[in-house]
């Protein structure tokens, strides 16, 4: 099945994230081998699952995000299937039929002899997706949180942040003071800019403690052709580059990625170029909301995000007695480090 079968099955089209054009892109534009599975069922239901046989950073694996929070992790195997888009975690079960298609997938998958299935964000708030993974056997565990920003009924940016209270704002208005001071600008995607955009990705990984990059050297233009999809770049005074940010723009918009030169001055680019500028964009072009992710706690909360937690969901297909244990200890640890994150 291709992913233009992908496209009818959508529902609402409010996430770009879920699209057929977003899902191929990600199956062709990181930093190692992808093998994408697919079931479909016949009455409107489809999975989307990714396994990574190279281990790609950033990309969802159980065993690390276990070992993450100091939580013994052995004997949970390493093939599992990703119930989930790359980059930015989604669930991929579309249709009305999703339950069918995902007790399909999990058939193949133990015909395969992979070690399981995990979806690893599944909102908190959505109990109609929690309730059909927990029919399916699916053990869950506390993860984190996204931060988002409503944009809807905004008519520009100066509207959204005078709506805000009065400590995001400040703090936003002098993140935007301090960048326009040191002569810095942001500005739209060149193909001219594809070597060094690769380059900065490089080097933010490596200082970000990566064994290397998450995306090769051509998902940059690859991801600029997106419906919706933005590479945006911030410049010094003599138009040198700073740093980039890859965006996803739909009702539901995503700040997905960002990297900047190490040799770059601290000009407020991070709050600039990765929030402002993305927010300035979403309401002009009429977006809902906009999520920037899960770190950077601390700043997000001071800048008046809203946090919607989230819990991984996994199902064991290979007898791991450890898993429920293990889970259940990583879930508690998540949740503490989230709550101590989010304590001002």
């Amino acid at each position: 099945m291709t992913t233009d079968a992908i496209s009818p099955l959508v529902t609402g089209g409010a996430d770009p994230l879920r699209s057929p054009a977003y899902l191929d892109f990600a199956a062709r534009h990181l930093a190692g081998r992808v093998r994408v599975h697919r079931c479909a069922a016949p009455n409107d239901g489809l999975a989307v699952a990714h396994e990574y046989p190279d281990r790609i950073p950033l990309t969802f694996d159980l065993a690390a995000h276990v070992r993450a929070v100091g939580v013994d992790a052995s004997g949970l195997g390493a093939r599992w299937l990703v119930l989930s888009t790359p980059l930015r975690f989604r669930p991929t079960l579309f249709g009305a039929d999703g339950a069918a298609a995902l007790a399909g997938l999990i058939d193949r998958a133990r015909a395969d002899g992979l070690d399981g299935v995990v979806m690893p964000w599944v909102p908190n708030d959505d109990h109609q997706l929690s309730s059909i993974l927990r029919d399916q056997g699916f053990i869950e565990s506390f993860y984190d949180a996204d931060w988002s920003v409503r944009t809807a009924d905004h008519e520009s940016l100066d509207s959204l942040l005078d709506a805000m209270p009065r400590g995001p704002r400040k703090r936003f208005v002098n993140d935007r003071n301090h960048f326009v001071a040191h002569g810095c600008t942001v500005r739209g995607w060149s193909a001219d800019d594809a070597a060094d955009v690769a380059r900065m990705h490089r080097e933010f990984m490596t200082d970000q403690g990566h064994p290397g990059p998450e995306l090769a050297d051509t998902a940059a233009a690859a991801f600029a052709g997106l419906p919706g999809g933005r590479v945006d770049i911030a410049v010094d005074a003599q138009g040198r580059r700073l740093a980039f940010v890859m965006s996803l723009f739909g009702d539901d918009s995503h700040v997905l990625r960002w990297g900047r030169h190490r040799t770059s001055d601290d000009a407020r680019v991070y709050a600039n170029l990765g929030y402002l500028h993305p927010l300035e964009l979403a309401v002009r072009t009429g977006a809902q909301r906009v999520w920037f992710g899960k770190s950077a706690h601390r700043f997000k909360l001071l800048r008046g995000m809203t946090p919607t937690t989230a819990s991984v969901f996994a199902l064991g297909l290979s007898g791991h007695g450890r898993m429920r244990t293990a889970l259940a200890a990583a879930g508690e640890a998540y949740r503490a480090r989230f709550e101590e994150l989010t304590t001002l």
